[in-house]
């Protein structure tokens, strides 16, 4: 247990470039699966590769023994997978918000359009207007 946690120390402390290298090069055995997705967990990790890691810890955990599976259940996954829910959901308020920000300056580019056939609108009455006063005289 304690060369997980040295090992999820030293990933805290390195960028995401160095891991990302380190994770490539592991094979795809139980030990560096576990590996790679301890390598993933920092904050800095894209969300792509925390899921890819966590999907493929997924697929091993089964041969953990119920000890080992709590473990990872409370120390990482939990907080991962939290993390990545609210990842989705930031990626979801961002495209609704630009979304949104399109339809406001589509609304205000209808808002200018129609204030300004107004304003002709307003100019073709008041000439008709004055027509009419200068026919009545």
């Amino acid at each position: 247990m304690k060369y997980w946690v040295n090992l999820w120390l030293e990933a805290s402390n390195q960028p995401w470039s160095v891991r990302k290298t380190r994770i490539k090069a592991l094979e795809s055995t139980p030990y560096d699966v576990v590996k790679g997705y301890i390598l993933s967990l920092p904050n800095d990790t894209p969300y792509q590769d925390r899921l890819r890691a966590q999907l493929l810890l997924d697929g091993i955990s089964d041969n953990f023994t119920p000890t080992a599976q709590e473990v990872v259940k409370v120390v990482a996954s939990k907080q991962n997978r939290q993390l990545m829910e609210l990842e989705s959901a930031l990626v979801i308020l961002e495209k609704e918000n630009t979304a949104r920000g399109e339809q406001i300056k589509q609304l205000e580019n209808d808002a200018t359009n129609l204030r300004k056939k107004l304003a002709e609108l307003l100019q073709i009455e008041a000439t008709l207007m004055d027509k009419s006063r200068s026919t009545q005289q």
